[in-house]
């Protein structure tokens, strides 16, 4: 009951927001749409999750994602699965609850199409998989204000484990994609992300998420 009630008071903290936010521009008046939105923006959305395939948190509750915009072709992607409580306790402030899923990276991007709509981009990246901290080297591509996909991403990083463990592989591949959409009324409603971490030099297995997520905040710009 406790969770129903801060996810109801969360959800209606959320919409409040969005009304302060202006509204999108209709996809009919696409010139006007490409002279007064900018072409990349610093924004952060906020989705409501659930695990379907993989790997499945009993105690997740919200994501929030965030891009940064720094200096010309510099950007940082972040995104964090918030817990709503620890697996077997009924209080969000418990010692036993453990980062599930996080990211970070700082990204040196250049443009993938003349019209401005997608950045290829490689950077440095910080990772949490299934409670384990990873970094490493990360390359891939996100899809700009123009974008009917806007917001959406794929990367591919080598990544290495911050701490030995004779039972992970120290060194591993993540391959990481998030989908979203503007224009598409499913995706508008629905977003799919998905991970996967896949061990190198056959030690460890392989680890998998896929997630479902429904915005409450989408792309609110600062």
């Amino acid at each position: 009951m406790r969770e129903t009630l801060l996810c109801v008071i969360t959800i209606a903290l959320a919409r409040g927001l969005v009304g302060q936010t202006p509204p999108a521009t209709s996809g009919h008046d696409s010139t006007k749409a490409s002279d007064s939105t900018p072409q990349n923006s610093s924004y952060v959305t906020v989705s409501v999750i659930k695990s379907i395939a993989g790997e499945r948190p009993e105690n997740e509750f919200f994501e929030l994602r965030f891009k940064f915009n720094y200096v010309r072709r510099f950007f940082g992607l972040a995104t964090l699965d918030v817990a709503l409580s620890s697996r077997g306790t009924d209080t969000v402030s418990s010692e036993q609850r453990k980062l599930t899923d996080a990211g970070a990276s700082l990204n040196w991007g250049v443009p993938a199409d003349d019209a401005g709509k997608r950045v290829l981009f490689i950077g440095a990246l910080a990772k949490v998989f299934n409670t384990i901290p990873y970094y490493g080297i990360v390359v891939g591509s996100t899809e700009l204000n123009h974008s009917a996909f806007r917001g959406s991403s794929t990367m591919f990083s080598v990544v290495r484990r911050f701490y030995a463990d004779t039972a992970i592989a120290t060194y591993n591949i993540f391959v990481e994609i998030f989908l979203h959409s503007t224009q598409v009324d499913f995706f508008k409603r629905l977003n799919i992300r998905g991970g996967v971490l896949l061990p190198l030099r056959n030690r460890g297995l392989l680890q998998s998420r896929i997630l479902i997520e429904v915005p409450i905040v989408d792309f609110a710009e600062f």
